[in-house]
Order: C-alpha cells, then structure tokens, then sequence
C-alpha cells in the first residue's frame, strides 16, 4: 500500500473519529435537556434531538447506558412526585396543569410513533426484491422491538401521571376544604363591637 493511499485512509479515521465525536456530544446534551422536560426519555426521543441515528445510540454503549439511566433519573423524579407540606390551593393547582401538560405530551408521543410504524411499512414495501425484503424484514423486527419497549415505556408514563394527577386533585379538594375552613374560623373568631344606644346630649 502506497504511502499516499495509507495517509488518506488514516485521514478519513480520524474524521470518523471526530464525527463519531461530535455525535457522541450531541446526544449527551440532548440527554441533559430531555431529563428535566416533559417529553418521555427514550432512545428515539433523544436520537431526534439529537439529529442522530438511533443505531448510533445502540452501538455506543456508553450512550446506550447514559440513556438508560437518564431515563431511570426522569422516571423516579415522575414517580416522587412534588407534593409538600401545607401546599395552598393555589400551588396544587399549578403543580395539577403541570402534570396535565406532561400526560398530554406523552400522549402525543405514543400517537405519533403509531402513525410512524403504519407510514414507514406501506413505504418500504414499495419496489422490493426478495432479497430487499428478507433483510427489510430483519430490520423490521429489530424496529417493532425497540418501538415495543418504547412503547412499553410510554404506558408506563402515562399510568404514572395519571395517578399523580388523581393524587393532586384529591390534595387540591382537601387544601380548599381546609382554606375554607380556616376562613370559616377565623371569621368566627373576630371581635364583635357592641353598639351601644346613645342619648342625645342636652343643650
């Protein structure tokens, strides 16, 4: 092998390598900014915001197990819940839309990734040998795996928030009750002035 030819393959390694680099990056921060948001953490959610391939992600363990407990993180924080002491009706509330908003979008996204399995299998039948179409169906399976266990992993979220959801409208119901029994007290309990008849002064 010429010496030309070999600079040119240790060129190309290397930028594969910083690519492969840069990738690794991006998938890191998109892992960051999905952990504390309200979409569901999965290989695909951060895959696509990260603008890579989700395989890259599979064959990178150290990405692979980032994502992995990443996900564990968002989930036990899902699970914990923010309930607090003496919470007013008013944080309940807030806290209440908080969880609405995060049910929504997990939602969303299990519809979606329905509607992406039915539009991807009626494109790729399209034109296919049947040697295109054994390893189409190879593929297929390892896509309908991984969507399974994301999808596995919505139901999940779903049920949580749901739960969190009910949990924050019983405390909601209860922080009123007690609101408006406080207030009940406290008006009873105010002094009352006596108004007492007066004469009219004699001139």
């Amino acid at each position: 092998m010429s010496e030309k030819r070999q600079a040119a393959i240790a060129g190309l390694i290397t930028a594969k390598k910083k690519e492969s680099k840069t990738k690794q990056a991006l998938v890191r921060k998109a892992i960051t900014r999905l952990i504390n948001g309200s979409e569901l953490l999965t290989v695909s959610s951060v895959a696509r915001a990260a603008g890579v391939s989700r395989w890259l992600i599979y064959n990178t363990p150290e990405l692979k197990t980032a994502v992995t407990r990443a996900a564990a993180q968002q989930r036990a924080t899902w699970t914990q819940g923010h309930e607090q002491a003496g919470m007013t009706p008013k944080g309940a509330v807030t806290e209440l839309l908080r969880l609405q908003e995060r049910l929504a979008t997990v939602t969303r996204q299990r519809d979606h990734y329905k509607r992406a399995v039915n539009t991807n299998l009626a494109e790729a039948l399209a034109g296919r040998t049947p040697e295109q179409m054994a390893s189409y169906i190879s593929e297929l399976e390892n896509e309908l795996s991984t969507e399974r266990k994301t999808a596995e992993q919505a139901r999940s979220a779903i049920s949580l928030l749901e739960a969190q959801v009910e949990d924050l409208n019983d405390q909601l119901r209860a922080a009123q009750s007690i609101n408006r029994t406080m207030m009940k007290q406290r008006n009873e309990a105010a002094p009352v002035t006596k108004l007492e008849a007066r004469l009219p002064e004699k001139r």
